[in-house]
């Protein structure tokens, strides 16, 4: 199994936030399914929210995924996924920081916002920066499915 960390550009030496960063590296994607094509492999894109907001990334993923090309799956960024407030910060940035709430917020909206650019249900996660909380467990099993 190939994961890819697909996920926007930012400078990890400056403090984390919600509005410096880039999608510009997602627009070499056909490079690297050329790559893994070679080697009859089908890599699984871990998408984060930045990158599901940038039509051109969306719709090279979605010409990969209808082919069978890749898998598609999430990532949470907190910093970058609304609701952005409190997501400044270090201890933000790992999820099993948050309150239940806005941890759930969070997951909803990353959810929901792949289900817009792709209208098929993700089917691999993973949190960001080792972020299970408490509670982690219970919002996949209960949030699993669009409502």
């Amino acid at each position: 199994m190939i994961a890819i960390d697909a996920e926007e550009d930012f400078d990890w030496l400056r403090p984390v936030s919600g509005t410096s960063h880039s999608t510009a590296c997602m627009h070499q994607l056909g490079d690297l399914q050329s790559i893994v094509a070679a080697y009859d492999a089908a890599p699984t894109y871990l998408l984060t929210y930045p990158v599901l907001r940038d039509a051109d990334a969306v719709r090279s993923l979605r010409r990969h995924h209808e082919r069978g090309a890749c898998t598609l799956g999430l990532q949470l960024h907190t910093w970058v996924t609304p609701p952005l407030e409190a997501a400044d910060g270090i201890a933000a940035s790992f999820s099993g920081n948050l309150a239940p709430a806005l941890e759930e917020a969070k997951l909803l909206a990353l959810r929901d916002e792949f289900v817009r650019c792709f209208a098929v249900q993700p089917v691999v996660f993973r949190y960001g920066r080792y972020g299970v909380s408490a509670v982690t467990a219970a919002l996949l099993e209960n949030h699993g499915r669009s409502e």
